[in-house]
């Protein structure tokens, strides 16, 4: 190999530093403490108290922390001494929603607390929703359908009048304009709460930031005090940083990758695209198959991923590929080891990629292959700036007067708008816009306040996280390969385009009157594939237009 080491930095392990929560704790959830030989952190009993005093919280200790518990703790502590109460945990992924409810669910049971834990998002049976809203007592979703709960906050109003926390894990992901939308998403939820006298705090659970406070506080519209001190333990590692100047990163990372499983570690790599995530995968099967290696991304079907992280957890894969989608803290078991492959874009990523390895207490070396882009090169160049780097601060705001219309128009249709209550949720500017929407006919005055008056429902209207539900099936024979949303459609289905998946080659080919494709197996072996015929449709139109 020609891979270059640049520079190794070792990071000593440190021992646990564990604390009682000074607030009182219900007895059922002492003796589920004692049960279960959990002693609390620091960080997890600092949260446990700002929480029971009443404060919001944002928890930015490193990956494997215990964060979850951080969380968790207060919430079933106010929901066994209230059987009225409820908790709303927000998730960013599916996958990562299901991880969490088996959690859920176990703590629930051993607790008896009776919260009936469940998820309702976009995959929830029609006939199971009504009994989830008026039952259960802790809802998992995402922030996607919480844009569509909303309008319906008549048949949520119990729910939403008794909610204690909301829970948003993952919090960092939500910047930027997706940020910024959340946040005033989060902005609707209150007011409609606030409407029938729910107050709910809101704990949040995040990476380190450079802002985590300020942070906090624009995303909720609420202050919040900062948890960092972090009291678990954490094993030695090793972090090297690479470069290879006759090869790609994604080479140079799965030569390294194939070393380092060869040596008996369970090695997880991370790469910046799908495409990466499969062909580095493919690169490691065709030249080492005794080598048992998965790749993992966002599209694939629910019980393939379930599939992956069992066998990741339970050691029955020797490594993985894959894109962010692991980078959230799905629990996966013991990984030795971490390459990165390129720079993922910002050091927040890189914390909670590298704090993959070493898990469970065991030793970890965390490798950074630079790529060949300037921003790589100067980390190659300049190793120190990259162990130095501290997190970025998230940035997001609710000023942006686009966004602002389209919540305006949703709140006013989820709920009369009424500037002398309603400003102190979307800013001095609110009132402007709504004027404006009364000059446009999107909203009328009433005795009650300003009411939407458009054509159709906003909320579908204004997809204010983009095509929301709008997804490609990829089908082979009778089953589903993967989803894709239209952005990946158009970038990775185009005709004549190969998609790798788990391994196998596919051709896309729509020249046929049947809108089937020709699947090239990894062995050349043809397979019949094809889109649904309404998505395929779609598709075709798209392409004529030549939509990117």
């Amino acid at each position: 190999m020609d891979n270059i080491l640049l520079l190794e930095r070792i990071e000593e392990a440190k021992t646990a530093v564990f604390q009682k929560p000074e607030e009182t704790m219900p007895e059922k959830l002492a003796a589920y403490l004692d049960a279960k030989q959990i002693k609390t952190y620091t960080h997890q009993a600092e949260a446990y108290d700002q929480v029971t005093r009443g404060e919001n919280i944002i928890v930015t200790t490193p990956t494997a922390s215990g964060k979850t518990l951080s969380c968790l703790l207060p919430v079933f502590a106010k929901l066994l001494e209230n059987p009225d109460a409820t908790a709303l945990l927000i998730y960013p992924t599916k996958a990562l929603t299901r991880d969490q409810l088996l959690t859920i669910q176990e703590m629930d049971s051993l607790l008896q607390a009776k919260t009936r834990p469940a998820i309702y998002d976009g995959d929830t049976k029609q006939e199971a929703r009504a009994r989830i809203r008026t039952r259960s007592r802790i809802i998992l979703t995402n922030m996607y359908e919480l844009h569509h709960i909303l309008p319906w906050r008549a048949k949520w109003g119990d729910f939403f009048a008794n909610l204690s926390f909301v829970v948003i894990d993952e919090a960092h992901k939500y910047r930027g304009v997706f940020g910024s939308n959340t946040a005033l998403l989060l902005r609707r939820l209150r007011r409609i709460c606030n409407y029938y006298d729910g107050y709910p705090q809101f704990i949040l659970s995040s990476a380190t930031l450079g802002n985590a406070e300020a942070f906090a506080e624009i995303l909720t519209g609420l202050p919040a005090k900062e948890i960092s001190s972090d009291g678990s333990p954490r094993a030695k590692r090793r972090f090297r940083i690479y470069r290879n100047p006759k090869k790609s990163a994604s080479a140079a990372a799965a030569e390294m990758m194939q070393e380092s499983i060869r040596e008996g570690r369970q090695t997880i790599c991370f790469t910046k695209s799908r495409t990466g995530a499969e062909m580095t995968a493919l690169r490691l099967r065709e030249e080492s198959p005794a080598d048992n290696v998965a790749s993992y991304r966002g599209g694939y079907r629910p019980e393939e991923r379930k599939k992956i992280e069992a066998n990741l957890k339970l050691g029955r894969v020797s490594g993985v590929v894959s894109t962010n989608a692991l980078e959230v803290g799905i629990d996966i078991g013991n990984l030795d080891s971490v390459i990165i492959s390129g720079y993922p874009g910002s050091m927040i990523s890189v914390f909670q990629q590298a704090g993959r390895a070493g898990r469970k207490g065991q030793e970890a070396t965390v490798t950074f292959v630079a790529g060949q882009n300037p921003i790589d090169q100067f980390y190659a160049n300049n190793p120190d700036a990259f162990f130095n780097a501290k997190p970025e601060e998230a940035i997001l705001g609710i000023e942006n007067p686009y966004l602002l219309e389209s919540h305006l128009l949703c709140a006013a249709a989820e709920l009369p708008y009424r500037g002398e209550r309603d400003r102190k949720y979307f800013g001095e500017n609110a009132d402007d816009i709504i004027a404006d929407l009364k000059n446009r006919k999107l909203v009328s005055s009433t005795p009650r306040g300003f009411v939407y008056s458009g054509v159709g429902n906003p909320v579908l209207e204004h997809t204010i996280f983009g095509n929301i539900g709008k997804t490609w099936a990829v089908i082979c024979g009778n089953t589903t390969l993967e989803t894709m949303d239209d952005g990946q459609a158009y970038r990775e289905a185009y005709p004549g385009a190969i998609i790798f998946h788990q391994g196998e080659r596919y051709r896309v080919d729509i020249s046929r009157g049947f809108h089937r494709h020709r699947g090239l197996g990894l062995f050349g072996d043809p397979q019949r594939l094809r889109f649904d015929q309404l998505q395929i449709a779609l598709f075709i139109e798209a392409t004529v237009l030549n939509i990117p």
